[in-house]
């Protein structure tokens, strides 16, 4: 499952920061891809509709990306929202 929502949120980066996905990888700081927090605000609407998940409200989406740097941070918030999903 983690290495397939990998590449799923490699693609979806490398889409938004308009970049080869080569470029992505997991120790790269998102602003290292050149993404800005509105860029932020569409990856996010782009994970919901890819992996078919939703962050429930502003407070949750507060506390999710609270700290977030990294590809591999937000690849942690993805494998948390699908485990959710699935209901584990």
């Amino acid at each position: 499952m983690s290495n397939t929502n990998q590449a799923q949120l490699f693609e979806i980066l490398a889409t938004v920061a308009e970049t080869d996905v080569s470029k992505v990888s997991p120790e790269i700081e998102l602003t290292d891809l050149g993404l800005s927090s509105i860029d932020v605000t569409e990856v996010m609407f782009e994970i919901e509709e890819a992996f078919l998940v939703e962050f429930p409200d502003q407070e949750d989406i507060t506390q999710r990306f609270d700290g977030l740097k990294t590809v591999d941070d937000l690849l942690t918030i993805v494998n948390t929202l699908v485990s959710e999903k699935e209901g584990g």
